[in-house]
């Protein structure tokens, strides 16, 4: 590593040498300590002691001593004259320093044994700041008047003394940037003949093998924002994935669908059937953090003879899906018996939806990979798992389509309408002669004792949802249309709350 730096110190960094060399220095320090103690450090370790002690090294700046600009402190000015002087941070408090009680003898011993006072340290400030004034010509001092970053928002007592006890004469110039509030305009895609074609990878109009479908959470886009979709499904414009060595918000949902699937999925490969009483929970509740290590594993992409080390948020965040996970186990175990009949990864629920479009008839490919389907007598659920801040009051029907509504609502239009959707693909498919309940096991109440998958219309839980299912799907197709209608513009909602939080908003707002 020292052959290294010597090399780029030579051959590279011309004109940072100094800082370079302090770094050799660090090195050399680590390297001669390592050594001694005859220790052998992993890379991630040598790296964090290098980030430590390079964090308090000091590097002067570099510069011809008679002629440039010459940066430095204070108490380097001593006994050097200057004709143009700027200083920086003349705020109350930083210039002189505000009294720091550092240590435990108090001021009046101090003072009455003649020991060093703040008074003294304010009186060498003065000395060498009013020394400046001895051969400058042009004298400028800054000061910041936002009360914030430890800052006073007042000048300092020594310009203030300038002004009221010289003739000095003093110019003072307010600098800020000016607030410009840009006006948002408006944007509308117009769904041309390309567009068009884009959006058939959503249709039979393509080769199976090129066919994508519209999912839940495409359709939702829509509903909030044509123009969100435009970007997202049209465009694909999707955020850019980060890779992390610890679970963020993007992981945790993620990991405890898996652990959930994980737990249901070997608990029927071992007894060869989908039925699950109340005998399995032993097993099931004493599997948990194996299927959290198996979960985090596929999430990070690791191989499965690998062991998943947990370390500083992932310890965290592995007991709080666990917690969460022992949490669905006791409601299902008062649930059961009951039979699952399908998992997320079975990802078996998709339809053609007919439409009628100017040009020509299409079908309209929808999808989508439900959390967990289950069955107990004639009554089916039809359950997701949310880690957000999802509501289950959606309260009226129309408002799953968008419209105006409360706040609470609003939250709770989204799962609602998911949940909705996934009952008309499950029908659709598997048809349904008894109750049909859609329902949310939602991070944000499961906790509570009186915990309520069902969702709540119109003041009451939702104890099926058959009734509703041939209005939902003639809304659906009026959306549908409306989306692939050369006629109707990809336009953006009108401003909202949710604009603050969309991955587009600086491509509106650019």
């Amino acid at each position: 590593i020292l052959m290294e730096l010597e090399k780029c110190v030579v051959e590279r960094f011309g004109m940072e040498k100094e800082y370079l060399y302090h770094f050799k220095q660090v090195i050399h320090q680590l390297y001669t300590l390592l050594d001694q103690q005859q220790m052998i450090v992993e890379l991630s370790t040598f790296r964090n002691l290098f980030k430590k002690i390079a964090g308090s090294l000091k590097i002067p700046f570099s510069g011809e001593p008679v002629e440039g600009l010459q940066v430095m402190g204070v108490l380097e000015t001593r006994n050097l004259d200057f004709k143009y002087v700027f200083m920086l941070n003349m705020n109350e408090s930083v210039f002189p320093a505000s009294n720091r009680k550092g240590s435990f003898v108090p001021y009046r011993i101090r003072k009455a044994f003649g020991m060093p006072t703040f008074s003294a340290q304010d009186a060498i400030y003065a000395y060498l700041f009013y020394r400046l004034f001895h051969t400058g010509e042009v004298f400028h001092c800054y000061y910041n008047t936002y009360a914030d970053f430890g800052l006073s928002g007042e000048v300092s007592r020594f310009i203030r003394q300038l002004s009221h006890e010289t003739n000095i004469p003093i110019h003072k110039r307010k600098l800020s940037n000016p607030i410009m509030l840009r006006e948002v305009k408006e944007i509308s895609i117009e769904t041309t003949e390309a567009v068009i074609q884009k959006l058939m990878i959503y249709t039979d109009q393509v080769p199976e093998k090129q066919q994508r479908r519209l999912s839940a959470s495409a359709l939702n886009a829509y509903i909030d924002c044509p123009l969100k979709f435009y970007f997202r499904y049209v465009l694909r414009l999707f955020s850019e994935d980060e890779i992390s060595q610890e679970l963020d918000a993007r992981h945790f949902g993620n990991v405890l669908h898996g652990t959930m699937e994980i737990l249901y999925r070997d608990n029927m490969a071992e007894k060869g059937a989908k039925t699950i009483d109340e005998n399995d929970f032993f097993r099931l509740e004493n599997s948990v953090t194996g299927a959290i290590e198996k979960a985090f594993r596929k999430e990070f992409g690791m191989k499965e003879n690998h062991r998943f080390e947990f370390k500083d948020r992932n310890v965290v965040m592995s007991e709080v899906i666990k917690s969460f996970a022992d949490r669905i186990l006791q409601l299902d175990k008062a649930y059961a018996p009951f039979q699952i009949i399908s998992l997320e990864e079975d990802d078996k629920y998709q339809r053609f939806v007919p439409i009628q479009t100017k040009a020509r008839n299409i079908g309209v490919k929808l999808g989508a990979a439900i959390d967990r389907v289950d069955k107990k007598g004639d009554e089916v659920r039809i359950l997701d798992y949310k880690t957000g801040r999802d509501e289950t009051d959606i309260g009226r029907f129309e408002h799953l389509f968008g419209g105006e509504m409360t706040a609470k609502h609003q939250k709770a239009r989204k799962a609602g309408y998911q949940t909705f959707f996934y009952a008309w693909l499950y029908v659709s498919k598997m048809g349904g002669d008894g109750p049909i309940i859609p329902g949310l096991i939602n991070m944000k109440q499961v906790f509570q004792p009186d915990f309520d998958y069902r969702l709540i219309m119109d003041g009451k839980p939702l104890n099926d949802v058959s009734g509703y299912l041939a209005v939902f799907e003639e809304k659906l197709k009026v959306l549908l249309q409306e989306i692939f209608d050369p006629q109707i513009p990809f336009a953006r909602r009108e401003h909202s709350k949710q604009c603050a939080y969309c991955e587009y908003q600086s491509i509106c707002e650019g």
